[in-house]
């Protein structure tokens, strides 16, 4: 009887290729192919390369209620509601990353607790003014959709605070002007902060 770690796949009795003398089979992939197949991980395509296309089947979505309610919720916005969401949600994973950062860090175990809060409320501050100048905070990506005019009287009125909190509050009227705007059958609505709690 022969056992399996014995068996010699045909493949492995061909003669090493000239690129690869020690006969590891690795030459006939590519480099990422191999650094990736080491990692434990395939590799995917490119981001942004399957935007829009449908990765599962109706019946292969989970019917956890949570899930769809969220996927009804998504289904019904419009393109810009999507990407404010996005931007929404990519803000909550930046300062959540940056915490996280500040928290394992051996400086941080030795402080008191007012000045833990204090430092993780500097750090939110400092990061959202960073990601509200590359453009990328929600803030910024929603006055991305206003008029002119509009944009630069909330831009103007922002630029005489100095923290960064202080400019996404300043900033949450042009988006609830927004989504006022994307929704003006709905009347007025409650107005949210950026994790989406009411004010």
């Amino acid at each position: 009887m022969t056992s399996k770690s014995s068996a010699v796949e045909p493949d492995a009795m061909k003669e090493p290729h000239k690129s690869d003398p020690q006969g590891s089979g690795l030459a006939r992939y590519s480099k990422e192919e191999v650094e990736d197949a080491l990692r434990g991980r395939k590799r995917g395509p490119k981001p942004g390369a399957t935007a829009g296309v449908k990765r599962k089947a109706s019946d292969e979505y989970s019917n956890d209620p949570s899930a769809v309610k969220t996927r009804k919720r998504k289904a019904g916005m419009s393109d810009i509601e999507r990407q404010i969401e996005l931007a929404k949600s990519r803000d909550y994973m930046a300062v959540r990353r940056r915490k996280a950062k500040i928290v394992a860090s051996p400086q941080y175990q030795k402080l008191s607790a007012e000045e833990k809060e204090a430092k993780l409320k500097d750090a939110t501050t400092e990061l959202m003014s960073q990601r509200f100048r590359d453009e990328t905070s929600v803030a910024a990506v929603a006055l991305g959709f206003l008029e002119p005019d509009k944009r630069q009287a909330i831009i103007a009125a922002a630029a005489t605070t100095t923290r960064g909190v202080q400019i996404e509050k300043c900033l949450q009227a042009g988006i609830d002007g927004l989504k006022a705007l994307l929704q003006p059958d709905q009347g007025t609505r409650e107005s949210t902060d950026l994790e989406g709690r009411p004010q």
